[in-house]
């Protein structure tokens, strides 16, 4: 129901990040904005709903303007007040490598 969030420590540039989480879609039209480092990354929307086969797999990316360079990162889900139940039973993260970076 609240904000939820991590601080990671990347050892390797990234370009981005995939999240996929496994969650309950007994209610629909769940979402939730997405920030790295307190900036905006964009809306994680999952429209549908299905109360008989409730468990499901979503997955979320956001590329940067500029690759994060190694050190400590944060990273907040935020469903706004008001959304049906953003539901996550488990959240995994995926780092994009920045590879040829000058």
């Amino acid at each position: 129901l609240n904000t939820a969030g991590w601080k990671l420590e990347l050892t390797k540039p990234i370009s981005g990040l995939i999240f996929e989480k496994t969650y309950d879609r007994f209610h629909g039209r769940q979402r939730a904005r997405v920030l790295i480092n307190d900036k905006f990354c964009g809306w994680w929307y999952e429209p549908g709903e299905d109360r008989i086969h409730r468990w499901s797999r979503s997955r979320f990316g956001c590329d940067f303007d500029q690759p994060l360079q190694p050190g400590e990162i944060s990273i907040k889900i935020d469903p706004p007040a008001g959304v049906p139940l953003w539901d996550v039973s488990s959240m995994k993260i995926f780092g994009l490598a920045a590879d040829n970076i000058q």
